[in-house]
């Protein structure tokens, strides 16, 4: 395992979000427009350039998830 930690623990969300992105089959930008957020915030989650985000439940209830799944707490 390299890395620290927290470089996995954000590349989790990424996955996640990118993960429900491709299930409903939205872009990043359809994301950014429904919970009123930049475009480059949602990228910036996505990428693992930002660990973590005070909108992070907004994000989760759009995509119909949990904000606990999305950071890998369940």
């Amino acid at each position: 395992a390299n890395g620290r930690p927290l470089d996995r623990l954000a590349m989790g969300i990424g996955e996640r979000i990118a993960e429900r992105l491709e299930e409903l089959r939205w872009s990043q930008a359809e994301l950014a427009r429904r919970v009123d957020l930049r475009q480059s915030t949602i990228n910036a989650l996505i990428n693992g350039q930002s660990r973590s985000s005070a909108h992070l439940h907004r994000i989760a209830r759009e995509l119909g998830t949990t904000a606990e799944y999305l950071s890998g707490e369940t």
